[in-house]
């Protein structure tokens, strides 16, 4: 029973930024006018939004799958820091899931896209120094550094631009939060 668990928890990591991409691109299908420099991703769900239905299924449907998934996670940690890590990450996914019930145009919006985007960055960070403490995690401590790295420095870059909407950084950070995802969730099936 546990095995099947495990597995339904590493396939939820895997299929969380599938889903995320499935609803974002039909959301930006069925709205000929978004384009990413010029907007937020969360348009496609604000309230005077036609079809912004669309958009907050999927960030709800992804926000519970990406706490599914982190009830898997802890199976890979070393110890409390890990734990810590993975409860930081999961409320990272709760907001996820708040950012489809509170849609742009609504005060919590906001708020709750940010929480998003800041406690799955640490939740990973966290879990990242867990994975550093023990030898045989530590590869996968340095490649979580590296994702978180390489995401924050991408997104503060590409920020810089002038007149830019949120949607390329908001891309580019949850393109970290999906590598994690994926690269854990077949951890756990065994096959990494």
């Amino acid at each position: 029973m546990q095995e099947t668990w495990t597995m339904v928890f590493g396939l939820c990591g895997i299929l969380a930024p599938l889903l995320a991409l499935i609803f974002i691109g039909a959301s930006i299908m069925m709205h000929p006018e978004f384009n990413f420099p010029g907007y937020a991703l969360s348009h496609l769900g604000a309230l005077k939004t036609p079809n912004h239905i669309v958009y907050n299924v999927g960030m709800i449907l992804t926000g519970l799958m990406g706490i599914l998934f982190s009830c898997g996670v802890p199976q890979l940690v070393n110890g409390k820091i890990g734990i810590l890590g993975i409860i930081v990450f999961a409320l990272g996914f709760f907001t996820l899931a708040l950012v489809g019930v509170f849609p742009g145009g609504t005060s919590p919006h906001n708020t709750v896209s940010m929480a998003f985007f800041t406690l799955s960055t640490f939740g990973i960070l966290i879990l990242a120094l867990d994975q550093l403490l023990k030898q045989p995690t530590r590869p996968w401590g340095v490649l979580l550094i590296a994702v978180i790295a390489l995401g924050l420095v991408s997104a503060i870059l590409v920020g810089k631009i002038q007149h830019l909407g949120a949607a390329i950084p908001e891309t580019i950070g949850a393109l970290g939060f999906s590598e994690f995802s994926i690269i854990f969730g077949l951890r756990l099936l065994k096959v990494l």
